[in-house]
């Protein structure tokens, strides 16, 4: 089995469930494998946030797509360097021509199997056996000599 890094396997995985529907994905781009990262990538908002992303999906209690896009708004709008009104009044936010905004639902669907794969199995697990149970072994007691 082969393990990759979590930031890379992010972004193929994007690639493969968000990149080809994206409208401003470049022209045959969606035939490139995942593991070519496309030139729109730099200026991508999902991309660019994508360390965000995955803590968000981490730390977020309300794993809603509404939770998700408060936690964007507040962890990503505000610092967004993507768009000269990044923040509150975003324009590509409020017109959806903002990818992070139009494929958030496909993209945090896609993080949290990622992080589902990488998530620490529990301590206290319970380890199940297909082996038949023994009988318990019944004691008795020792006859009195007299």
């Amino acid at each position: 089995m082969v393990h990759h890094p979590k930031l890379e396997l992010a972004r193929s995985i994007l690639r493969q469930r968000v990149c080809v529907k994206c409208y401003l994905r470049p022209a045959g781009s969606e035939n490139a494998p995942p593991t070519v990262a496309r030139h729109c990538e730099g200026d991508c908002p999902i991309f660019l946030s994508l360390p965000t992303l995955l803590r968000i999906d981490v730390q977020s209690e309300d794993k809603s797509l509404g939770g998700y896009q408060l936690a964007v708004r507040d962890l990503v709008c505000q610092t967004c360097m993507a768009s000269d009104t990044a923040g509150d009044f975003c324009v590509g936010q409020m017109t959806r021509t903002c990818p992070l905004s139009l494929y958030l639902g496909e993209a945090m669907d896609a993080l949290s199997r990622i992080n589902g794969l990488h998530r620490p199995m529990p301590q206290n697990i319970t380890v199940v056996t297909n082996r038949p149970k023994k009988a318990p072994a019944t004691a008795t007691a020792p006859e009195d000599k007299k």
